[in-house]
């Protein structure tokens, strides 16, 4: 019983982590802008 709910809890544990990485790709790159223009976005910001 105890057994369960730790393997429950650890595979609830797994599946935020992952949901949160993809909100985190989602926000961070964009599927829709491509890396050279976030790159060259980047320098023009920097310079």
């Amino acid at each position: 019983m105890r057994f369960a709910a730790k393997a429950n809890l650890a595979q609830l544990r797994r599946e935020q982590r992952q949901a949160a990485n993809k909100r985190f790709e989602q926000k961070h790159r964009p599927a829709k802008k491509p890396a050279t223009g976030l790159f060259s976005w980047l320098q023009q910001l920097v310079s």
